[in-house]
């Protein structure tokens, strides 16, 4: 494996030992190991880099792993990694997004998590008509009986679109509906 991917991998690993997930190796295909299999995948484990200051590591980690790994968790590695960058660059966000939606086969739960993901990216960069795009598309995949977190960042992505747009009760009923969506499901609004 190319150094950067191995720095990553053994990076990965050392995150899994501290978090009780072992059998962290990780070879060539058909030798990823326990990580790989672990609740949550790496997906599980991206952001510990992502929270340890190490943002190239956890993208390299993300990218060097996508071959090994089954659809699924490959999106939500990608996932894992755009909620990041959503923090940092916008453009690289939706950039990741991109890439995890033209998965085949991925979940709609995943599909809805990443466009909930990209319209908030397409938000905080000014980019108004994809906004307007993916939050269309994302109410479309999202179910609102399982997706409630994706669905609690999309009503609050879409509030503050329809804020500075001036209007202002549509953006206080997406705002009240986000937090009920978080109420809802028990968790407290500033964790979220």
């Amino acid at each position: 494996a190319p150094a950067p991917r191995r720095a990553s991998c053994r990076a990965l690993g050392r995150r899994a030992a501290r978090t009780g997930r072992t059998g962290a190796r990780l070879g060539g295909p058909g030798q990823a190991g326990s990580l790989l299999d672990a609740a949550g995948g790496p997906a599980a484990l991206l952001p510990g880099l992502w929270a340890g200051g190490r943002g190239d590591e956890a993208e390299a980690a993300a990218a060097g792993l996508a071959p090994y790994l089954p659809r699924e968790q490959r999106a939500r590695s990608l996932l894992a990694v755009a909620r990041q960058q959503s923090e940092s660059s916008f453009d690289r966000a939706i950039a990741t997004c991109v890439v995890a939606l033209a998965i085949a086969a991925v979940s709609r739960a995943a599909r809805a998590d990443l466009l909930a993901v990209r319209a908030l990216s397409c938000a905080n960069k000014a980019d108004f008509a994809e906004l307007e795009r993916t939050l269309a598309e994302a109410r479309a995949v999202a179910d609102p009986a399982s997706d409630v977190a994706a669905l609690a960042t999309i009503d609050a992505t879409e509030a503050v679109y329809e804020f500075n747009s001036n209007r202002f009760e549509d953006a206080v009923a997406l705002i009240d509906s986000a937090l009920a969506r978080i109420g809802a499901r028990g968790q407290g609004a500033a964790l979220w």
